[in-house]
């Protein structure tokens, strides 16, 4: 029997050709592996698997907040390649925190808060191989009521919708989107950069050497009494 995906919303479609050319390098290359932070209900994840991560050994990572119905919608529409994909619930700002090994692909479409988006940023950003690529969704997105026309009406447009966002910076990716290059100025190249904003990585961040630990100045009963 053909699978047979349901989705109910489609954000995704106007990506595709930017997508095609950004990623076209790693399509069916193996051993390729992404990470994608946000998942709904899977369009993304399973046109990457379908047109990029077609090796069997290229591998998807997915963290999200796995909140019903869209969790269940994911695990139908992704059935197909489930032994190519791995699941992590909770908020990102926990989980990334374990993420183990490197990454040619990092994708972010999570929390839209200036805040949640630098968290991602910054946790992601040492795992994403150097000449990897790191793509932003919705970088000139605003909630409903802030956007014009809604954020679908014939008044929004790439100016409007800038001067919406300077009205309300703490409501809009983009402040945390640009806080973010600001901070990696001279660490990546720009490929894209219009309703989504993508980046390849062309330096490592500097790793300082970890410090031998310091001599204790306690006597050695205290130190053991405040570890229990």
């Amino acid at each position: 029997m053909d699978h047979i995906e349901n989705f109910t919303q489609d954000f995704f479609a106007p990506n595709v050709e930017n997508w095609t050319r950004w990623l076209a390098e790693y399509r069916g290359k193996p051993g390729v592996r992404c990470l994608e932070i946000g998942s709904f209900e899977g369009r993304s994840a399973t046109w990457l698997l379908k047109n990029i991560l077609t090796h069997e050994t290229s591998t998807l990572d997915c963290y999200d907040l796995c909140q019903s119905p869209w969790i269940e919608r994911f695990e139908a529409n992704t059935r197909p390649w489930r032994h190519r994909i791995r699941m992590r619930c909770g908020q990102s700002f926990w989980t990334l925190r374990e993420i183990e090994g490197e990454y040619d692909i990092i994708y972010i479409d999570a929390d839209h808060s200036p805040f949640g988006i630098m968290c991602d940023s910054v946790l992601t950003w040492p795992a994403l191989k150097v000449g990897g690529i790191l793509i932003f969704d919705d970088y000139l997105w605003l909630p409903a009521d802030l956007a014009p026309g809604g954020g679908t009406g014939p008044e929004w447009s790439y100016d409007t919708a800038r001067q919406a966002i300077a009205r309300h910076p703490m409501d809009a990716p983009k402040t945390g989107i640009d806080a973010f290059l600001a901070a990696m100025s001279g660490h990546y190249e720009l490929i894209g950069h219009e309703y989504q904003v993508a980046i390849r990585k062309t330096k490592a961040v500097p790793q300082k050497p970890q410090p031998e630990p310091a001599p204790s100045r306690w006597p050695a009963w205290l130190t053991k009494a405040f570890r229990g």
